[in-house]
Order: C-alpha cells, then sequence, then structure tokens
C-alpha cells in the first residue's frame, strides 16, 4: 500500500522514479536556505519504501545544485541530472557515487 511521504515544502518541481528491484521510490528535493544576502541550495535524491519510510538521501556530496530529472536503470542504478551545472551523476543503488558526465559547454 503506497502511503503519504513527509517532504519538506521546496521552491522547484520535483522528479519521481521507481526502483523496481529494490521496490524505492525516488523523489528529487532542492533545499534552499538563507542566512542573511547569501542562499545555499543543494539538491538531492530522497530515496523511500512504499510506506513512506525513508531509506537514504543521496548525492548531497557531489554538489548537486538544481537536480530536477531521476531515473534508475536495469541494475539499480541512479542518473540524476543537474540543470544548474549541466552534469549527470550517477550512484549503485546502494547510493554509493560511480561518476559523472556532462558539465558546462564552452563558447567554443
Amino acid at each position: 500500500m503506497l502511503r503519504k511521504f513527509d517532504l519538506q515544502y521546496s521552491l522547484s518541481k520535483r522528479g519521481i522514479a521507481v526502483n523496481t528491484r529494490r521496490n524505492h521510490i525516488l523523489i528529487t528535493h532542492i533545499y534552499h536556505q538563507s542566512a542573511g544576502d547569501y542562499v545555499d541550495r543543494y539538491g538531492e535524491v530522497l530515496v523511500f519504501r512504499p510506506d513512506g519510510s525513508l531509506v537514504r538521501t543521496v548525492g548531497a556530496r557531489q554538489g548537486m545544485i538544481d537536480i530536477l530529472y531521476v531515473t534508475v536503470d536495469g541494475g539499480g542504478n541512479i542518473f540524476a541530472s543537474d540543470q544548474q551545472n549541466g552534469t549527470v551523476y550517477v550512484y549503485n543503488e546502494d547510493g554509493q557515487f560511480l561518476f559523472e558526465f556532462g558539465g558546462k559547454g564552452t563558447d567554443e
């Protein structure tokens, strides 16, 4: 049975994906924290069970800023794209960082 997820308010849209191998639901989240004129912003993927309990968070340490899209491949690997820096971050299904690709292009 699918339950309600306890998510913090976000100023941004959210991406969602399902890992059918582990029956987990992945939801993107962008945190906005203000301190005077400075706004700290970072993104991560929240991994939930269908009952709404949080399994883990993925990606905050790799520098994701404006994460929106998330998907899972047949092997359970997690792919999360960051609109701010044009990078795709890849994690294994346990949330361990594997590699990243992409990035901002140049004018050349």
